[in-house]
């Protein structure tokens, strides 16, 4: 077992993951930046129908997320 910090998801088009985000939720465009900043079970559940590559840098786990 390791002790790996998981960071906040690194998100590099904001715009289309947006996009993905309206086609099941409803709110503006703030209410989807609080919701992918703050980690709760319904962002984690958003997070498995997007696309999110792990990347380890030592004992830190970066998400890098696309909505493709």
């Amino acid at each position: 077992m390791t002790n790996s910090i998981t960071i906040a998801p690194q998100v590099s088009d904001v715009p289309s993951l947006f996009e993905a985000w309206k086609q099941s939720h409803i709110g503006s465009y703030s209410d989807f930046i609080s919701f992918i900043t703050r980690p709760c079970g319904e962002r984690s559940r958003f997070m498995i129908t997007i696309q999110v590559v792990g990347e380890r840098h030592g004992s830190l786990l970066f998400n890098q997320v696309t909505a493709e």
